[in-house]
């Protein structure tokens, strides 16, 4: 399963009329898209400043199901007829859920964590020795 997360910044002069009509457009998607299975659409609360004004959580099935989403018609329409003519900023990004697995192992992991061959204090340069980066991320020691 994989999520996409969608942060919107409106441009000044938006009106809540127009806040409006991007919530029900996008909600009208979510019968028309294959493979959705989780949906979340809505303004920021304003608690804190600086935030985006409007957030978009979309989980799916796999990356085909999230491309038939991006890539539907009717949600082209939106981006192009609603949401375009009054968005600031958009950013956004696609992430994988549950769990992974080390690549080449099998194993499971909690984040993907880069390791150089050289494990130990004679690998620490840089940042490493300053103990901010580590070469060996799984143990401080630097034991392998």
């Amino acid at each position: 399963m994989m999520r996409h997360v969608v942060l919107i910044s409106w441009v000044p002069e938006v009106t809540a009329e127009q806040v409006r009509r991007v919530e029900s457009e996008l909600n009208a998607l979510k019968p028309l898209i294959g493979g959705l299975r989780d949906y979340q659409i809505g303004p920021d609360l304003g608690i804190i400043e600086g935030n985006a004004d409007f957030a978009v959580v979309a989980d799916f099935r796999d990356e085909d199901s999230y491309l038939g989403y991006r890539n539907h018609p009717a949600h082209r329409k939106v981006i192009e007829e609603a949401i375009n003519p009054i968005a600031r900023q958009r950013v956004a990004v696609q992430y994988r859920l549950g769990p992974w697995e080390r690549p080449g192992t099998g194993l499971p992991g909690l984040w993907p964590r880069p390791r150089s061959r050289a494990c130990g204090p004679q690998a620490r340069t840089g940042l490493a020795a300053e103990g901010v980066l580590s070469s060996c991320l799984h143990d401080p020691s630097g034991t392998p």
